[in-house]
């Protein structure tokens, strides 16, 4: 965890092995600008067994980093087969606008047709202005190939956020 004392807080609340790849991405979100706060499970096997729900994560140090950010952004992993930014969470005008600017970079992104994101008990709406959850598929998050888009969706979700606040 890290209280750099910014409005913004990037969470990776299944990093590690839990949903590989969510940690590391969150932090380069992070840099040394936003706080930034992981969960990460590090067993041999069996992580999946540490997922906690966006609805019933209740770590005391996660929730009181989020209810004194303006936003937060938490960055989760989801199955699907091309390289997809879904976009979920309370802060509708922030969900919009980074969906617009990841569609622009060649990104392709859009609202997760299943996994909203929405309503107050989600971690990332238990922030002072509601937040966004992403959810990103294999091709985004994990695959070799993909750094060069890993790197535009770091850049254009830490510019729009910039933008922001």
């Amino acid at each position: 965890m890290a209280d750099r004392g910014s409005p913004i807080t990037i969470m990776a609340i299944h990093g590690g092995k839990i949903e590989p790849g969510t940690s590391s991405l969150a932090k380069r979100i992070a840099g040394d600008t936003f706080n930034y706060y992981s969960f990460s499970g590090h067993k041999r096997r069996h992580n999946w067994d540490l997922h906690i729900t966006s609805t019933a994560f209740d770590e005391p140090a996660a929730l009181a980093l989020a209810s004194r950010s303006a936003v937060v952004v938490t960055i989760h992993g989801c199955m699907g087969r091309d390289a997809i930014a879904y976009t979920g969470g309370d802060n509708v005008e922030l969900r919009q606008l980074l969906e617009a600017e990841l569609n622009r970079a060649g990104i392709k992104s859009q609202p997760h047709p299943v996994v909203h994101g929405r309503g107050n008990h989600n971690i990332c709406n238990q922030s002072q202005q509601g937040g966004l959850q992403l959810e990103l598929t294999p091709r985004l998050r994990l695959c070799p190939f993909a750094w060069r888009k890993r790197r535009v969706f770091i850049d254009r979700v830490r510019r729009v956020l910039g933008r922001q606040w």
